[in-house]
């Protein structure tokens, strides 16, 4: 996304949404992968079609997600069925729900339909000709809790990273040293 996110309504689509209460986390994650590889995590969601619309035509430089019409989304699964709302006021739950509604979910790729937006529980995607897979240990962005952990892991790193950089500094001086005035 370039500038301009906070005068502009909607969100992206992974702080819209969250895993439903039970979905394991192994899955929750594997869904998450493939949102953000496939950049559809953190494309935006406007409010409605319209809002989209105009944001299409004002010629700014970034990835929306439309809901696709009714008699074009995927039969069976889709994301509706492994994301539920958030509780929030940026975009109405009814079109966020058409957009999840716009991509299937399956279990594997072997499953996925030609040409259908789809996201798979192995943390693959497709979307028309482009597909593939990522992973991750644990979601990190979709749900408030996911993103709560995701700072406090880094945080949690910091005394490793600070105690690894201090080494590599006093290496360097130590060379420095060595190698005597210049």
């Amino acid at each position: 996304a370039t500038g301009g996110a906070a005068a502009r309504p909607g969100a992206p689509l992974g702080r819209l949404v969250r895993s439903p209460a039970g979905m394991p986390e192994p899955g929750a994650a594997a869904v998450e992968a493939a949102l953000a590889a496939a950049n559809l995590l953190d494309a935006w969601v406007c409010p409605d079609q319209p809002a989209t619309a105009a944001a299409l035509a004002g010629g700014a430089h970034d990835g929306y997600l439309a809901a696709l019409p009714p008699q074009s989304r995927p039969a069976g699964r889709t994301l509706a069925d492994v994301l539920v709302a958030e509780d929030q006021r940026d975009v109405p739950a009814e079109h966020l729900e058409a957009v999840l509604r716009s991509v299937a979910i399956v279990s594997t790729i072997e499953d996925l339909p030609a040409g259908t937006p789809v996201v798979s529980l192995a943390g693959q995607f497709g979307q028309g000709v482009q597909v593939g897979r990522f992973g991750k240990p644990h979601p990190e962005y979709i749900g408030a809790t996911a993103r709560a952990r995701r700072p406090a892991a880094r945080l949690a790193e910091c005394p490793r990273r600070i105690a690894q950089l201090a080494g590599q500094t006093a290496a360097v001086e130590l060379r420095t040293l060595a190698a005597g005035p210049l």
